[in-house]
Formats: C-alpha cells, sequence, structure tokens
C-alpha cells in the first residue's frame, strides 16, 4: 500500500533569523524535484567530520506564482519579495500522521540564487541552501585563547564559540581523550572546520548535523564510544490510523472528550530493511588498508618568558598602523611554536626613534601602542605616532611558548595482508596527539579492523511511499543511528550506522531516501573479559586498544 505525507513545507525567514517564517510552498514548482543532502557520504577511516549539507529547490518567477508578479523572486528587481536575497534562513518540514518532522535548515549563500532570464525563458529561480557546516568551512578562526586539559567535546565547543554564527541546537556526547594544549597548532587562517577535523581525528569521534522533531540543526559530537552503547533501532511509531482503540473492559472504545474520536494506542511496528531496498551500493573489500601510519605531536610547554615576536616598522607622523604577525621560537628549537599567555607590555617592550637602529632621537612618548590582541599563533598590534615628526618603531611579545617539535610516526601494519593483496597505506594524522603510545593503540586497533577484504553495503536507496514503516524510517531515522540489514544476494547481514542523508521529493509527494552507512564493526568496540574463552585471548580475540 503506497503512502504519502500529508503535506511538504519550505519556509524563509524574510525578515531576518528573529523574524516569523513564511511559508513560500505554494511557489516551490513540484515539477522540479526537492533535493536534499548531508553528513558524511563516505565510509573512509579518517572521514570524521560532515561536508557542507544542502537543499535546493526551484520557485515560480512567473506571473503564475503566488503574487502573480514577474520577478517576484529576482533580488534588484523591482517586483522582488520584500526580504528574499542571500543570507536568509530557509527550512524543510514534512507533515505525517499530525506531526512535524524538521528534515533541513539552513542558510542561502552569496551565490545561492539562480535566476532563469528571458521572456520567453522557463521564468524559474533555483535556490540552493547549505546547512551548519558551511559556516565552519568559511570561518576562519579568530586569534584563539590557548586552552590546556580540555577534552575533545570542550575544544569542539571551543571552536562553535570562536564563529559569527551558532547552530540552533548542540549535542555534545562523552568522549574519551583529553588534549593537553588547545589551539597551538591554529594558524591565522585556519578554518573551523579543519580544526574541527584535527579533534576529531585526535579522538576518532565524529562531527555533524543531525534533526530531530521539533528541532531542525543540531550540531553533534560524537566520541570515539558514543556508538558502542547505541543500541540499534528495532521498531519506530505506528501511524495512528495503524493503532488499535484503547478498550474498556466490556470492549467498549474511549470516546475523546471533543467527540472527535476515540483514544488510540500508542504501538510500534517492527522496523526491518531486509531487502526493502531499491537500490544499494555493495562493496566488497572497499577501504582496505594493511599499512597505517598514526601521526602524534611531542610538544612541550615552557615556563620562563621569551620574546616570541618583534617588528621594527616605519610610522609617519600622524599615522595608525596595523602590526600583525606570527610567533618564532627565539632557541629555534621547535618545527613550530605557539603562546601559552603572553605578558602585557612593559616600556621596554616598545619604544619610537627618528633612527631604525634607535641611535636617534627618542620619540617614544608620542607612540601609543594601544591594547594589543594576543591568540595562539599570531598578535596584533594598532599602533599610532601623535607627534610631528616620523619616525621609526619596535614592539615586541614577550611570553611562555608551547613548542610542537618532529612528530612521532608509528606503524601498525599486516604482512600478511601486505604479501596476499599488495600495500594498501593509510595516514592517520592526530594534530592533537602528542603521546605516541595512545597514536599506537589506535592504529594498532584500525589495522585489525581494516587489513582484510570484508562484503559490506554502503549505502541504500528506498523509496519511502511504499510501506508506512519505510515512510517512519525516512522520518524517524537520522544520522547516528544503528539500523539492522540484511541483503540477499549479497548475504550481507548486520549492523549499521547512518552516517549521511540524501533525498529526493518529486512531484505529488514521492519521496526516495538513500541512507549513507558505515558498518558497525568499525565504530564499536568488545572489551577484554579476563577468563572468558573467545573474550580473552592477547593476540588473537583481543588487541592493545585504547
Amino acid at each position: 500500500m503506497s503512502v504519502y505525507p500529508e503535506s511538504v513545507k519550505i519556509e524563509m525567514q524574510l525578515a531576518g533569523t528573529a523574524g516569523a517564517w513564511t511559508d513560500v510552498s505554494e511557489d516551490v514548482l513540484r515539477k522540479n524535484r526537492i533535493s536534499v543532502s548531508y553528513g558524511i557520504k563516505d565510509t573512509t577511516p579518517t572521514s570524521r567530520v560532515a561536508s557542507t549539507g544542502t537543499m535546493t529547490f526551484y520557485l515560480d518567477n512567473s506571473a503564475n506564482n503566488s503574487a502573480q508578479t514577474v520577478g517576484y523572486y529576482s533580488p534588484g528587481h523591482t517586483n522582488c519579495r520584500s526580504g528574499f536575497a542571500a543570507g536568509i534562513t530557509v527550512r524543510l518540514s514534512i507533515l505525517y500522521d499530525g506531526m512535524t518532522f524538521p528534515k533541513f535548515y539552513g542558510r542561502i549563500p552569496a551565490n545561492g540564487i539562480n535566476i532563469s532570464p528571458g521572456a520567453y525563458g522557463s521564468r524559474v529561480v533555483k535556490v540552493e541552501v547549505r546547512d551548519y557546516m558551511e559556516q565552519l568551512v568559511i570561518h576562519s578562526i579568530e586569534m584563539p585563547d590557548f586552552a590546556e586539559n580540555k577534552n575533545a567535546a570542550e575544544v569542539a565547543a571551543l571552536i562553535i564559540a570562536n564563529g559569527l554564527i551558532q547552530p540552533l541546537d548542540t549535542e555534545y556526547n562523552t568522549t574519551e581523550e583529553t588534549f593537553n594544549t588547545v589551539f597551538d597548532t591554529t594558524k591565522s587562517e585556519t578554518k573551523s572546520a579543519v580544526e574541527l577535523n584535527k579533534v576529531c581525528l585526535s579522538e576518532l569521534g565524529y562531527a555533524y548535523i543531525k534533526h530531530d522533531t521539533g528541532k531542525f540543526e543540531i550540531f553533534t559530537i560524537e566520541g570515539r564510544n558514543t556508538r558502542t552503547t547505541e543500541p540499534a533501532v528495532l521498531s519506530i511509531p505506528l501511524p495512528t490510523d495503524a493503532c488499535d482503540y484503547l478498550l474498556l473492559e466490556d470492549g467498549g472504545r474511549i470516546e475523546l472528550e471533543d467527540g472527535s474520536g476515540y483514544l488510540k494506542l500508542n504501538q510500534t511496528t517492527p522496523i526491518s530493511f531486509m531487502d526493502a531496498q531499491t537500490t544499494a551500493d555493495v562493496q566488497s573489500g572497499n577501504n582496505l588498508y594493511n599499512y597505517i601510519q598514526g601521526i602524534s605531536y611531542n610538544r612541550s610547554v615552557g615556563t620562563a618568558a621569551e620574546v616570541l615576536f618583534s617588528s621594527t616598522f616605519a610610522i609617519g607622523a600622524g599615522d595608525t598602523v596595523v602590526i600583525k604577525g606570527g610567533y618564532k621560537d627565539p632557541l629555534s628549537e621547535a618545527q613550530s611554536i605557539s603562546a601559552k599567555a603572553i605578558l602585557p607590555p612593559g616600556t621596554a617592550d616598545y619604544w619610537m626613534n627618528t633612527a631604525r637602529d634607535k641611535t636617534g632621537t627618542v620619540l617614544t612618548a608620542n607612540f601609543n601602542i594601544g591594547t594589543p590582541e594576543y591568540g595562539t599563533n599570531e598578535v596584533k598590534f594598532t599602533v599610532s605616532n601623535s607627534g610631528a615628526v616620523d619616525g621609526y618603531a619596535y614592539v615586541q611579545a614577550v611570553g611562555t611558548a608551547v613548542r610542537s617539535y618532529t612528530p612521532s610516526k608509528g606503524i601498525a601494519k599486516d604482512d600478511t595482508s601486505i604479501q596476499t593483496h599488495g600495500k594498501y597505506a593509510l595516514n592517520l594524522d592526530m594534530k592533537y596527539q602528542d603521546d605516541p603510545t595512545i597514536a599506537m593503540a589506535f592504529i594498532n586497533t584500525m589495522i585489525n579492523q581494516y587489513k582484510d577484504p570484508v562484503t559490506r553495503i554502503e549505502s541504500l536507496t528506498c523509496c519511502a511511499n511504499s510501506t508506512p514503516e519505510l515512510l517512519a524510517a525516512f522520518l524517524y531515522l537520522d544520522i547516528g543511528k544503528r539500523i539492522t540489514l540484511q541483503e540477499s544476494v549479497s548475504g550481507v547481514n548486520g549492523d549499521y550506522f547512518i552516517n549521511g542523508v540524501s533525498f529526493e521529493i518529486l512531484s505529488n509527494d514521492i519521496i526516495f531516501f538513500t541512507e549513507h552507512i558505515k558498518s558497525a564493526s568499525f565504530d564499536t568496540f568488545a572489551f577484554w573479559y579476563v577468563g572468558v574463552v573467545g573474550q580473552s585471548e592477547v593476540g588473537q580475540t583481543t588487541f592493545v586498544g585504547f
């Protein structure tokens, strides 16, 4: 029996993020599909952070739209709908069984409105919306403060807080690693997504956007063991029409107070993906790795004050100059250096003189050093010459240093697999990890997970309208959920985690959805039980882990 949602709604905040939501569904051209994609689409072990999620749809820009106005969705046109422009927020929701299911939320980027021109053209406007992950891709971390002894979730929260735009909701799960130094490898142009990827690789966790009932956007961090305790979803709520009535002892029904019907039970139905897919991407031997290099970074945190930055420069009378630069190791020992703390500038930290070598007339009284801005890897001075004479100025930043030395590289390999299949190498670059023994534990575990070719499903596509169960699965299941899959031709039978979602809504509310999935065996860990056969043989059924 085919089933369909009650409605599909696209709304816009035409008056800004504090304004009301305006339903524009009437002008969405349903002959052109609504396409949505978000999350992590591949199963590579180092794919830990979701890419930018997107939604595209088409608006009627002809006289047939709701305003009967040509150019209603052409920004800059005299007829353009008030508030419709790049930068506004847009959301997609689906109403089914009286419940609203959020399915996407984001902003129209600067280049996200594509107008089809011409008096005899199609008169449509293609709109692209990008989710919160785009904000992490484009934002450069602004001079973050050095931090110590923060776990992966806490570091992720600091990265998010540094951004100009915040997610609607956050979910920080328990993480395992505590990092001794934070932001010491951040550069002036480091993007938030890059820094977040460092964190996730050093924790072996995940970062992504998901949606839930009543919540359109949840920025989520998973720790290394989050999925180990996540149970498989075995059942989902039945639609109200399919639920039984709550009966009295005599078999009679209980009428609702308003007389509109009778009270029903809240029932669930088993969810099964056994041969339910329209298509499936089944891979055998994909992501085989039998030679894994784990890279960690040795650091030392100084205690004595050192000159970490200095600059001499010309400054004209009455001029204001911005001096910005990175720190340098005065001892020339470290591969890179950052600042744990910078001392407030004293009188020895700046001067101005008519001569660059400080042998001329002293002009320091006319030199204003302002309030310097310090970050973990750079400093910014906004200085001015209030006098009537040109001069040369000097500034320096003094503080305690964090030194990063030549990275430690450990190797885990499986010679039998290499001899059989050839060498398949992977680098696990853990910028926040400073303990080589933990890095080795990571790659020892991974080599046992990836050294042998195995047949697994990497994605499955279903028609949500095929059964009430599949429509409910599309609406209720999102990234991070664990599902059980069976496919008779390939023989695949096991648990998988949803890592990404793609779907298309066609005319008449026909929905095809794709779950991008990863075998649960890669992200769940069984622990050593002393004396239990099958769970205690070192080097056979158990390996040094983390």
